[in-house]
């Protein structure tokens, strides 16, 4: 099996991605914090954060939506450029 990663960092390609997460997401049985829906809803609470930029790692096998790891890049005085994972984890798909 072989996988293409993705990462997407603009929010008009995120919600393009809507129907194949919320895909992959209820056939995971996957937290409410990795819906595509909470994710949409804590982006519009965020968008005017310059600090803080849209990094989500998206994994497909052919056309089909296997794996996505929703994360942010910020910046803060203390410590630069920080990444900060923004679900409890990654929806992979099961086998």
């Amino acid at each position: 099996m072989k996988f293409r990663i993705e990462i997407v960092a603009d929010a008009a390609r995120f919600a393009a991605l809507r129907d194949p997460w919320q895909s992959l997401w209820t056939s995971a049985g996957g937290y409410v914090f990795q819906s595509h829906d909470w994710i949409t809803g804590w982006l519009t609470g965020m968008r005017n954060r310059r600090e803080m930029r849209l990094q989500i790692a998206l994994a497909w096998d052919g056309d089909q939506l296997v794996a996505v790891m929703p994360c942010a890049v910020h910046r803060r005085k203390a410590c630069g450029s920080c990444i900060s994972l923004r679900s409890c984890s990654a929806t992979t798909a099961t086998a």
